[in-house]
């Protein structure tokens, strides 16, 4: 009898032992495969089915317009994401300024011209190891 117990305990410690270590595998290639973000934004920007399979739907964000004379607010909701690339902005306005912030699972695009009211900013996020766009806001007042 205390045989077969011992035998119990031998084989629940290398099954507890075997799925710890599976699980560190896990991780660590999680870690490995983790999507290059600058091939992911000229894959983003240059092909248009690529773009909307990478849309976290619902997507989060704001619309701000001016309208006589209220600010109107408006959501994703219900409307066609349209995801512009900053060189067709800079091909426009001479006094664009593009900024980015990166972590390593989060990075924000925002171009901006100062003192005009017009930004947009963008949330790319990292998610099993692709990046996706998290958030759209967009603010022409």
């Amino acid at each position: 009898m205390i045989k077969k117990y011992n035998l119990v305990i031998i084989i629940l410690f290398f099954c507890a032992c075997s799925t710890s270590r599976q699980e560190r595998n896990e991780a660590t290639n999680y870690q490995k495969v983790a999507e290059n973000f600058d091939k992911f934004y000229i894959s983003f920007y240059s092909d248009t089915i690529f773009q909307n399979e990478r849309i976290l739907k619902p997507l989060a964000g704001e619309i701000l317009s001016w309208s006589e004379d209220e600010i109107i607010s408006e959501t994703w909701d219900n409307k066609e994401i349209i995801v512009t690339p900053k060189e067709a902005f800079l091909s426009i306005y001479n006094n664009l300024v593009v900024e980015f912030e990166k972590t390593d699972t989060l990075i924000i695009e925002r171009y901006f011209i100062p003192h005009s009211g017009f930004e947009i900013k963008r949330k790319f996020a990292l998610r099993y190891g692709q990046w996706f766009l998290l958030c759209y806001d967009i603010s022409n007042i």
